[in-house]
């Protein structure tokens, strides 16, 4: 049998050779330190063993019955030197030298903060400074385990811009996301902006990264600060396909933002005709304004959209519902010189002269513009 000793005399552990075999790990000291780890809260990497005064190494061999002494050590005292050789090994994903460095032991989540980003794919990842993070983006696994198996903080912690989940997520990282959630991280924990994983997946189109995330339990609808939920943000960027997995996953296609913009808003707004017309054809508020009274239509004949603005009249949106302003879509479409979109509108029927709170009609500003094809088309 072996024994394991406390400092105090106590014994901690009695285990037989073959039960210590049955562990996980096949080496008998590692087997024998995940067992105490359990029963000490350290972990192997502040554990030592002796035998006759002698300290075991992670790797020695143990034939027969033995009594040996645990010993728990205190983290040692760092420096921005030692620190960089923790981040630096990490990135480069030089497990070896990441073991050693955990052996003196050394706290894996002391790091000095840098107001100066880096650029990524060298050492830091943005501002962060944090091994575990910048593990996490690079998407070294082994590393990642080995930091979290040192008790790294799994979720964000301090100097932290994005938490290792997020970091993750924004490289696109599955098989780290994996590890980290398995090690408690929390999958809507968001960053100091306010993304969570699953906005900051979304946003990448890392679609299956997004899939797991949901399957596993991330809020389809949590909010950043701005906020904007996934959905919004993925419809800004025209990700159809992101945006369908999201909309299965029951996320409001309607909800809106602080300034009032809904999914449909913001995919109008950059000409996302695809995404716009996905939106549409799954239910989205097609006249839902914007706190300022901007409708989808509106948005997107002030950007010049015309095949989205074509497609939303087809569609039966309110071709003539002003902003809070009283501008119309088609005083919009004129206020910025676009022609074939000020065309279409007139095509549709929509009233050529309503006036804004100002008292100005589509024609007086096309006037004051000098733009004689939206005097003549107005005109007609």
């Amino acid at each position: 049998m072996l024994r394991v000793f406390l400092a105090s005399g106590k014994v901690a552990v009695t285990i037989s050779a073959e039960e210590l075999r049955e562990r996980p790990d096949s080496r008998p000291i590692r087997a024998l330190k995940g067992l105490l780890r359990d029963i000490c809260g350290e972990p192997r990497f502040k554990q030592q063993l002796l035998k006759e005064a002698l300290v075991l190494s992670d790797d020695a061999v143990l034939d027969g019955p033995a009594d040996l002494q645990l010993v728990l050590l205190p983290h040692c005292k760092t420096s921005a030197e030692r620190e960089h050789e923790l981040l630096s090994a990490s990135v480069r994903d030089d497990v070896c030298e990441v073991e050693r460095i955990l052996h003196r032991p050394q706290d894996p989540d002391v790091c000095s903060p840098h107001d100066e980003p880096s650029v990524h794919g060298r050492i830091r990842v943005g501002k962060d400074t944090r091994p575990l993070v910048c593990a996490s983006w690079h998407g070294h696994v082994a590393v990642v385990r080995l930091l979290l198996e040192a008790f790294a903080a799994p979720g964000i912690a301090a100097h932290d811009d994005r938490t290792p989940v997020v970091a993750a997520c924004a490289a696109g990282r599955l098989e780290v996301v994996q590890v980290l959630l398995d090690a408690g991280a929390q999958v809507d924990e968001a960053d100091a902006s306010g993304a969570t994983p699953l906005a900051t997946a979304s946003t990448r189109g890392h679609l299956e990264l997004a899939r797991l995330l949901v399957k596993v339990g991330a809020a389809v609808d949590k909010t950043d600060k701005a906020g904007r939920t996934p959905l919004a943000s993925v419809s800004a960027a025209g990700l159809v396909e992101v945006a369908c997995m999201l909309l299965q996953a029951s996320s409001d296609i309607n909800k809106a933002d602080n300034a009032g913009s809904t999914p449909l808003a913001f995919a109008c707004a950059e000409g996302h005709l695809g995404m716009a017309r996905t939106l549409v054809m799954s239910g989205a508020d097609k006249d839902k304004p914007k706190h300022v009274g901007s409708t989808p239509l509106l948005l997107a004949c002030s950007s010049g959209c015309l095949e989205v603005a074509r497609m939303l009249v087809e569609s039966r949106a309110d071709k003539d519902r002003p902003n809070n302003f009283g501008r119309t879509p088609l005083a919009m479409a004129c206020s910025w010189g676009h022609i074939e979109v000020a065309q279409m509108l007139v095509e549709a029927g929509v009233d050529k002269d309503t006036a804004d709170s100002a008292g100005r009609t589509p024609l007086t500003e096309a006037i004051r513009q000098g733009n004689t094809q939206l005097v003549d088309l107005l005109q007609d």
